[in-house]
């Protein structure tokens, strides 16, 4: 009996040593949330295209590297709210989206995580009137590892697609596996093209939406990034390639990694929101809100602060 307790104490003790190197291995962001109100979580899930992790000539000819393309920007922007009885709205913001910043000054979203993701959180607040709990910053070679931990994603298309700058290839109309580097591709594919009639055509501004694919990689990597005492091996090498691969508030813990996994795990199932946009070309593309867009926002940021307010150029405005 004393040799099976001292075993559990010694099984208990490696856990937690692994629990707090995890944890410690884990990179924090400085940011304040702004707070969605009571009875409801929100979690801001933002990929960013920084390139410091380029080490590697083939990643250099990729991605290009950190002093090519210094600093960073939000690739991705994806809203997830947690409300009563758990129900999960995903709400994903074009990284073209022009946006009010605090102090008035229009900008695009994405170009609010060049200093640092507080302005980011701001930014959701002041404008789009929405509140947030906790970030999360995923890298880009983190999700890149991740895709590849849980063995690859599936991905639905209608007709197959591509992308000659990222290199994304779905070769075949259907369900196509992407590993890791075809993922990460599929999720920065700006110039996408599919195939018609025997022909490869650019794809509308529409369907050329980053968030939406995010979403897309984000689902099926959730249903694929299992943690439980069922598989323990592979369990603690996915704690592992998490905690590398993202970075959160000071504020969050254990717990709220938890319950992020677990509306990640859920993210299939949620109700989807979308944002009316008229998507503007040029050499810098730029995105508007349309008005029914209005409406929209203020049902998803419900409850949030009464400082958060929905003040956005919109197009029917843009345009005039």
């Amino acid at each position: 009996m004393a040799g099976l307790v001292g075993a559990a104490a010694v099984v208990l003790v490696a856990v937690a040593t692994f629990a707090g190197i995890c944890w410690y291995r884990l990179g924090t962001v400085p940011v304040q949330p702004t707070g969605s109100g009571s009875g409801t979580t929100t979690y801001l899930l933002v990929g960013s295209d920084a390139r410091t992790f380029v080490s590697s000539a083939a990643d250099a000819r990729t991605f290009g590297t950190a002093r090519a393309a210094p600093g960073q920007h939000a690739d991705v922007i994806v809203l997830v709210r947690v409300g009563p009885g758990r129900r999960l709205t995903v709400l994903p913001v074009p990284r073209d989206l022009i946006v009010s910043l605090p102090d008035g000054t229009p900008e695009r979203i994405t170009m609010t995580l060049g200093t640092g993701p507080q302005l980011l959180v701001n930014a959701l607040c002041s404008s789009l009137g929405i509140g947030v709990d906790h970030v999360a910053l995923i890298h880009m070679d983190g999700l890149r590892s991740l895709v590849d931990d849980v063995g690859g994603i599936d991905v639905y298309v209608d007709r197959p697609e591509r992308d000659l700058v990222t290199g994304f290839v779905a070769a075949r109309p259907g369900w196509n596996r992407l590993d890791g580097s075809q993922a990460l591709a599929y999720v920065r594919a700006r110039h996408l093209q599919v195939l018609r009639n025997g022909t490869w055509t650019a794809a509308s501004a529409a369907a050329d939406e980053r968030s939406g694919r995010a979403s897309t990689v984000l689902t099926a990597l959730g249903r694929r990034l299992h943690v439980g005492p069922s598989d323990p091996v592979q369990s603690a090498l996915r704690i592992w390639e998490l905690s590398g691969a993202v970075s959160v508030d000071g504020g969050a813990n254990p717990l709220v990694l938890l319950r992020l996994g677990d509306a990640m795990a859920r993210i299939g199932a949620a109700d989807r929101v979308t944002l009316p946009i008229t998507v503007h070309g040029g050499p810098v593309p730029t995105a508007t809100i349309d008005r029914a867009g209005i409406s929209v926002l203020k049902e998803f940021s419900a409850g949030s602060p009464a400082g958060c307010s929905t003040r956005i150029p919109v197009e029917a405005d843009a345009a005039g």
